[in-house]
């Protein structure tokens, strides 16, 4: 891979909107992009070439290939922000001059007032950007910058006690299923639409605490009935980042068995 020069451009400005337009490339084409929009996905990534003049046009560029299918946004957006709140040249004459401190410096204003997953997020994001400029310029300048050490309080979300429904909460919310309709109006005539659709999905949702997204993709094939262990197999591919994972459900046996509720909705 080419490597260029860190000072790349006449100020500290062009030097940070060279190297995010390289970053933003780079994480384009490293990212799962198994679901994107091919067609789509080109004429975003063609606005990052020739390099962008301005941030505004970066950021604008990495919405477009996020629309696309490949969800750069996330771990972009807090890169951009440090770029173009440190690029009016009174901080940095020059790259080399970004330490770790003035880093986390920069990260505890700018997310004084965001949840510990965001400060998470900032965090992984930038110390990925500098990992990448430490690997990719020509003048061997290494970025000595460990965010491992800054606020090693951040609790982790997966930490965090989860919010689930009690027994009781599930007994009912199942028995409200059977009660279950939707109505909608005609000419001012309540109408009851067929509710076997609402009915499947709302239990599947509950025994197999899937997301809405992972839900909403999933297709026929990614799942299976094993009738030997009396269990469906859902099979979630890419889900939350880019991960693939196998979610079991009781099948035809158990207060949370989907079987009627999924044959219904096959008829």
């Amino acid at each position: 891979m080419a490597k260029f020069n860190l000072d790349n451009g006449d100020n500290i400005k062009e030097s940070l909107i060279f190297w995010l337009t390289r970053y933003l490339l780079y994480k384009t084409t490293t990212l799962n992009n198994s679901k994107a929009d091919k067609k789509a996905l080109q004429e975003a990534t063609a606005l990052l070439r020739p390099t962008p003049s301005d941030f505004e046009s970066l950021l604008d560029a990495a919405r477009k290939i996020s629309n696309a299918g490949v969800g750069v946004y996330t771990l972009f957006y807090p890169v951009w922000l440090f770029a173009k709140e440190n690029s009016s040249g009174f901080e940095y004459a020059s790259l080399k001059e970004i330490d770790e401190e003035s880093v986390m410096q920069w990260l505890s204003v700018a997310t004084s007032s965001k949840s510990d997953a965001t400060k998470k997020t900032y965090k992984t994001a930038l110390q990925d950007f500098f990992n990448y400029l430490s690997r990719h310029n020509e003048d061997k300048h290494h970025f000595d910058i460990d965010l491992s050490r800054w606020q090693r309080n951040l609790k982790n979300a997966i930490q965090k006690p989860p919010a689930f429904l009690s027994e009781d909460e599930v007994e009912k919310f199942l028995d409200g299923l059977d009660e279950f309709t939707v109505y909608g109006y005609k000419k001012d005539e309540p109408n009851m639409y067929n509710t076997t659709m609402y009915r499947f999905l709302f239990k599947f949702a509950l025994a197999s605490g899937l997301r809405v997204s992972e839900i909403v993709n999933l297709k026929e094939k990614d799942i299976e009935i094993d009738k030997e262990n009396d269990i469906m197999v859902i099979h979630v591919l890419n889900s939350k980042a880019n991960k693939s994972r196998i979610v079991v459900v009781p099948y035809s046996n158990g207060k949370m068995a989907i079987k009627s509720e999924h044959d219904a909705y096959r008829r």
